[in-house]
């Protein structure tokens, strides 16, 4: 019986490629849209969370696996950005896309995952992990355990391990990071040869799932929160 793995499917080439890798290794692979920001006009004025979707849909339809999506905008909206904006009004400069990552992407891709009867989950990060073996004693026994560890990946310039430092022991132990042994080139490559319809698209920049912005601007359109802990602080 196939192993099955619940992948983050963002649309992009990366995660395309990962979901690609796990089906030749033999993993049953279902692949989730997670939707965390849709907005338009509120907070920035461009979302590519619609193109997104279709790119998703689309590799999902040529690697012939399932697709779903998932919507967490509720909680994306409470645990990330807001925090991000209440730090940054404290002169704290915050790291949102390892508090998405640590927050929503997988906690709440694991829950869905367990479900559906997964195994696994996988994103298209460029990651390693890789075990050490720890014995452990546990009432009077010994009990071999392994550690997990986050591991720079083949490709140095697009590592992305700085992002992953706040996942638990419990989350590394069931996630998978397919591409971490491909460089870029590699990975558009692999999409290439396969013919996936977004071999050369553009990588992601800037804020997970909001995308790339004006980082004063968002703030500025977002003074509420500012004036709010400005306020707060003073009273204290």
């Amino acid at each position: 019986m196939k192993q099955k793995v619940l992948l983050g499917l963002s649309g992009g080439v990366d995660s395309a490629v990962a979901a690609l890798l796990l089906k030749k290794q033999g993993y049953e692979v279902i692949g989730a849209f997670m939707r965390c920001f849709s907005d338009k006009n509120h907070l920035t004025k461009e979302c590519s969370y619609l193109e997104d979707k279709k790119d998703a849909q689309r590799i999902a339809a040529q690697l012939k696996i399932k697709f779903i999506e998932l919507n967490y905008e509720k909680e994306y909206k409470t645990q990330v950005l807001d925090e991000m904006f209440k730090a940054y009004a404290k002169g704290i400069t915050p790291n949102p896309d390892s508090q998405c990552n640590t927050k929503i992407k997988f906690p709440f891709l694991w829950k869905e995952a367990q479900k559906l009867g997964c195994n696994f989950i996988a994103t298209g990060h460029y990651a390693k992990k890789y075990p050490q073996q720890n014995e452990i004693a546990d009432n009077f026994k010994n009990r071999k355990e392994h550690l997990y560890y986050l591991k720079i990946p083949k490709d140095k310039s697009k590592d992305q391990t700085y992002f992953l430092y706040g996942l638990t022991q419990e989350d590394l132990k069931h996630t998978l990071f397919p591409i971490g042994n491909y460089t870029k080139t590699e990975v558009r490559q692999i999409a290439k040869k396969q013919g996936l319809h977004n071999w050369s698209k553009h990588g992601t920049r800037g804020l997970c799932f909001v995308g790339n912005i004006n980082m004063k601007q968002f703030l500025k359109q977002n003074q509420n929160y500012t004036s709010q802990e400005k306020t707060k602080n003073q009273i204290q």
